[in-house]
């Protein structure tokens, strides 16, 4: 363990040295890091113990909690309410059409496995993480109805999945005998209800207590930027605790600290950034380090096959259908479309899924998701500059400035709905 801390010391200062000069060449930290684990993973395998993958499961389950929660923190909430369109349509059109789409692909492709188990796969891999693209919603070329479109789909699809995903799972385990359906409505509904409403108390209260005592001069700035972690962390592990969904709670509490704090919202924002990027550093090094190398020899062509699709047509075609009716541009439906990368959640699926649940072709599960996050960590890693470039320079065009992605929401809601 004391090697993969020196390593990672050095990584993360050679990385600040040219933190400024490595997007310029199309290259985003995610990708950095796990090809820098790749590089030293057999020198890891004598400092890791046994259960690496336990630990980058929780190491990736905490970077998801800090980076939802300081993403949402940084939504205009105003204009989120105003126009909840894209989103909408993503995630309760598009994300339920990707599990479909992709679960009758899985089954055509492996005729051997169960429906629950193809279903499962597409499930798995239906979650965006925004963080593997990070140029594309942090860049102001792109229209922030389309960025804060990109980060809300990545803030709640997580979550979201979690309940199918573990439905699915059961279902394919032939050792879990299945509740009832009520069961499971009970489950699902307590997954999208408590978190949410646990998230919104911790983030609202939280950050209007600290606005409170910080204004009063009773908090420190040094401790109340630690809040940045404490705040998700406690949303997170509090709706856990009394069964719902801890990642839809934390991007909750993220979205109530942007509306109910204005001094103390910047020093959270500033210190959770920094933290977030620390351990998605380290994430994505284990992941470098411990999966990507087996998952490439165990990879065989027809999982080369569903990845490709999965990032390709499972994506592109449920978003174009999603967005019918929106007036947007046919370029608009393709950058949505692309701009949907595989990353923390999928990994914390897989590793989660692999452990938990004893499946008839769990190990072919796991290849496939974790060469799916690869793929995509590579492609939407070289991609996401040119593409939000390219994007940007289409949607700067003159006869474009009045379009559904550039309007003020209050003044184009009636006719990019109608």
């Amino acid at each position: 363990m004391t090697h993969l801390l020196l390593m990672l010391a050095l990584l993360v200062l050679a990385y600040a040295t040219v933190s400024n000069l490595i997007p310029k060449i199309a290259l985003t930290a995610p990708l950095v890091f796990a090809a820098a684990g790749v590089l030293i993973s057999t020198a890891l395998t004598s400092s890791i113990h046994s259960d690496a993958r336990e630990l980058l499961k929780h190491v990736a389950e905490l970077t998801l909690v800090v980076v939802l929660f300081t993403d949402a923190s940084r939504i205009n909430a105003r204009v989120l309410l105003d126009e909840l369109g894209f989103p909408v349509r993503l995630l309760g059109i598009g994300m339920p059409l990707t599990i479909l789409l992709g679960a009758v692909i899985a089954k055509l492709l492996f005729p051997a496995w169960s429906v629950w188990e193809a279903t499962l796969l597409s499930a798995m891999l239906a979650p965006t993480d925004a963080a593997l693209g990070q140029a594309v919603v942090e860049s102001e070329r792109v229209p922030q109805r389309i960025r804060q479109a990109l980060n809300v789909e990545s803030g709640l699809n997580d979550g979201i999945a979690v309940p199918i995903v573990l439905l699915f799972a059961s279902l394919a385990d032939a050792q879990v005998k299945v509740d009832s359906a009520t069961t499971w409505l009970h489950f699902l509904s307590l997954q999208l209800s408590l978190g949410p409403l646990v998230g919104i108390a911790a983030g609202g209260l939280g950050g209007r207590l600290l606005e409170t005592t910080f204004g009063r001069g009773w908090t420190s700035e040094r401790y109340l930027k630690l809040s940045g972690i404490a705040i998700p962390v406690l949303a997170w592990a509090g709706a856990t605790a009394i069964g719902g969904n801890g990642f839809i709670a934390a991007f909750c509490a993220g979205l109530a600290v942007g509306c109910s704090t204005t001094s103390v919202r910047s020093r959270i924002q500033e210190f959770g950034e920094g933290e977030g990027t620390l351990l998605s550093m380290v994430a994505f090094l284990l992941f470098g380090a411990t999966l990507v190398m087996p998952t490439l020899s165990a990879a065989q062509p027809h999982d080369w096959y569903y990845a490709a699709l999965s990032l390709t047509v499972v994506r592109l075609l449920p978003v174009g259908i999603a967005l019918i009716g929106m007036k947007n541009q046919p370029s608009t439906t393709i950058f949505l479309g692309w701009f949907g990368p595989r990353g923390l959640a999928t990994l914390i699926f897989a590793l989660l899924v692999s452990t938990e649940f004893d499946l008839p072709h769990g190990s072919r599960i796991f290849t496939i998701a974790v060469l799916t996050a690869i793929m995509s960590l590579i492609l939407h890693g070289i991609t996401s500059l040119p593409g939000a470039n390219w994007y940007g320079s289409l949607m700067d065009k003159e006869d474009l400035k009045n379009e559904c992605e550039h309007v003020i929401v209050t003044e184009h809601l009636p006719r990019c709905r109608r």
